[in-house]
């Protein structure tokens, strides 16, 4: 990454698109930390704990939310979902039970954008240091997400025959990820599948913020 290369195909961490969500759309209200393994000095830090004020996103039980990580395509597109309930722009957007301490996705159609200039209503959203590389090696998503994030048949939660594959979505995500993709939101790849266990990259998460920001 630098000041002239997007590097669209690179995986996106949680905290990173937590920062460019925040900024998005404007939100502000950054409350105490209570994560354990994030610092005041973390380029991310404010933005993080604006975020976790607003209900967007959750630490795990062990206190931690494990910033670096990459994000699923489900997971942003359930932290997303949450943000535009809390920036006031879908109130009627359900709300789902279960925490999740950081994202969700986006059409792998979407990796063809290369760079910021294709994207440029969100470009605001990437700067500085947003799009730090992300820390190597595997980290158990066990406590990330609910007990319960099993796979769901949800063909009432999910529009029927909408994805090839919805019956990998999770079922702490089906709601969050039914409203945005009956909007049009969301989109399948060729074989219109959504891949909602996939790691997003950062084209995919430039994609969805464009999109999103057509709400404003």
């Amino acid at each position: 990454m630098s000041a002239k290369q997007f590097m669209p195909d690179q995986k996106i961490t949680h905290a990173d698109y937590a920062l460019l969500l925040v900024r998005a759309l404007g939100l502000s209200g950054a409350g105490e930390n209570s994560f354990l393994n994030v610092a005041q000095d973390d380029y991310f830090y404010g933005e993080l704990m604006t975020a976790n004020k607003l209900g967007i996103v959750n630490g795990q039980a062990d206190g931690r939310f494990q910033p670096k990580q990459s994000i699923s395509r489900q997971e942003m597109f359930v932290i997303t979902a949450r943000a535009l309930r809390a920036a006031g722009l879908w109130n009627s957007m359900p709300e789902t039970s279960g925490a999740v301490s950081a994202v969700a996705s986006v059409p792998a159609a979407s990796r063809a954008v290369s760079a910021t200039a294709s994207v440029p209503a969100a470009s605001r959203a990437f700067s500085g240091a947003a799009f730090a590389p992300a820390a190597s090696g595997a980290v158990s998503a066990a406590a990330s997400v609910p007990a319960a994030s099993g796979a769901v048949s949800a063909v009432a939660s999910v529009p029927a025959a909408s994805f090839s594959d919805q019956n990998h979505i999770a079922l702490y995500a089906a709601e969050d990820i039914a409203a945005p993709a009956a909007a049009g939101y969301l989109q399948g790849d060729t074989r219109q599948q959504l891949n909602p266990t996939a790691y997003s990259t950062r084209a995919e998460a430039a994609v969805l913020l464009y999109r999103i920001l057509g709400l404003e």
